[in-house]
């Protein structure tokens, strides 16, 4: 169970059609989170940030028309992932990850 204050890492995973509500999302997952693909965020949120993340999410896409993958993963999750070719660089310090 999160205790008040855990901060949680996090990888959003978005498809959306169009442009203007893709440039909404990107930018406003800036907010809580670091690009580390043209559709791909993570880091490190804040338990108490969550619901607006998720919210904020919800109200800006089309239900009927695009996806977003929203996935917590734990320490040791996080600590068995590997990236491949060039790394980039993100709030939390871990290169981008592959699931797989």
């Amino acid at each position: 169970m999160a205790t008040r204050g855990q901060r949680r890492f996090w990888l959003v995973a978005y498809d959306v059609s169009c442009d203007r509500r893709r440039t909404r999302l990107f930018e406003g997952l800036k907010s809580w989170l670091a690009p580390v693909q043209r559709s791909v965020f993570e880091g490190l949120v804040p338990d108490d940030r969550v619901a607006s993340m998720r919210g904020f999410i919800e109200r800006t896409i089309d239900h009927d028309e695009d996806s977003v993958r929203v996935h917590v993963l734990c320490d040791g999750c996080r600590g068995r992932s590997v990236w491949y070719g060039v790394q980039r660089g993100t709030a939390s310090g871990v290169g981008p990850l592959v699931i797989g």
